[in-house]
């Protein structure tokens, strides 16, 4: 159930991998880590953490729409050549 004036946001949680979870993790045990002593290295820690999981999920979800996209771009012209070679005059 959702709560009144919040989003339901897709977390795409199929496109997860283990490496992706890892950098997750980390990020969310240097952010504890922080909250429970707030100093400037814990801060410098969980920063550097949250970027190496900014970059996992860029480079995991490029990696994948990008087989996606190769799949799809092939089906799309395999079609419209079939389509092209049906409606010429023999």
């Amino acid at each position: 159930m959702t709560k009144p004036g919040r989003r339901k946001l897709d977390k795409q949680t199929w496109l997860w991998t283990d490496h992706f979870r890892d950098k997750v993790r980390e990020k969310k045990k240097q952010y504890h880590a922080f909250l429970i002593e707030k100093t400037a290295d814990n801060w410098q820690r969980y920063q550097i953490a949250k970027e190496e999981a900014k970059k996992a999920v860029a480079s995991d979800s490029a990696a994948h729409y990008a087989v996606l996209n190769k799949e799809l771009e092939s089906r799309v012209n395999r079609l419209a050549k079939t389509r092209k070679s049906k409606t010429q005059d023999m």
